[in-house]
């Protein structure tokens, strides 16, 4: 599949869910959590910190990777590529990067 150069490169999600959970939440932090923190129109984006049920993960980085699946009502696991295409599509359009000053992005334009 061919992606814009923009995009980061897939994420492989073959083996061990416990690892694949640990690199994906990485993701998340660096790209919602650590500074600089990411905004909309001028608008901070922020994110569900709450761990709920005794996770170690908030439940933004879950909203993230995971969807409810219609038929079974289940939370499953989204496709690696997807959410770093999300996080990046965020980056790319409208959304700056920021430290507490927003402004216009011009990332990739």
């Amino acid at each position: 599949m061919n992606h814009p150069s923009w995009l980061p490169p897939t994420i492989n999600l073959n083996g061990n869910c416990s690892e694949k959970q640990k690199e994906l939440y990485s993701i998340f932090v660096q790209d919602f959590v650590d500074p600089p923190r990411p905004s909309f129109r001028n608008l901070p984006i922020y994110y569900d910190n709450r761990k709920v049920d005794g996770s170690s993960y908030e439940e933004g980085f879950w909203h993230v990777v995971t969807r409810t699946d219609p038929s079974t009502g289940e939370r499953k696991t989204i496709p690696g590529e997807k959410i770093r295409k999300e996080a990046e599509i965020l980056k790319k359009n409208d959304v700056a990067i920021t430290d507490g000053v927003t402004s216009p992005s011009t990332r990739g334009r």
